[in-house]
């Protein structure tokens, strides 16, 4: 169990890291400054690997926390809200990011990885939905 808290303290340290770099990060993704040698890829792919193998090492091991009761269930639900949270302000960035620059926007190693932090953010609201859900009713 406590193997399964790390990895979810791992997936939540990236997430933060995505909140907190997001504009900088954006910024130099628009002005094309996001160069093999700029922190903000650096931050970009630290966020990757720490979110996706402690997500998928997770996915195969749900914790079990036991009978519902009341106080679960508001923390459950409280879960639930934050997983939809972050993914909408997280998913409305990178929307701000197509939309204001659609134009010169290519397929290219920056969109790859802008498309790689969205899916590790994807995968860590989907654990923390999978947690909210078996606060409440205990399933998955």
């Amino acid at each position: 169990m406590l193997k399964y808290w790390i990895s979810f303290g791992l997936q939540s340290l990236g997430t933060l890291i995505v909140l907190w770099r997001g504009v900088p990060f954006y910024r130099s993704f628009l002005s094309g400054e996001l160069d093999p040698g700029s922190k903000n890829l650096l931050w970009s792919i630290l966020v990757i690997l720490l979110i996706q193998p402690a997500y998928w090492w997770a996915r195969k091991r749900a914790p079990n926390p036991g009978a519902k009761s009341q106080g679960k269930t508001v923390l459950g639900h409280t879960i639930l809200f934050l997983s939809r949270l972050i993914f909408v302000f997280i998913g409305s960035l990178f929307t701000a990011v197509f939309y204001m620059d659609m134009a010169d926007i290519h397929l290219s190693g920056r969109i790859i990885l802008l498309i790689a932090i969205l899916f590790s953010t994807f995968c860590y609201t989907l654990e923390l939905e999978r947690l909210g859900k078996l606060l409440i009713d205990g399933s998955n």
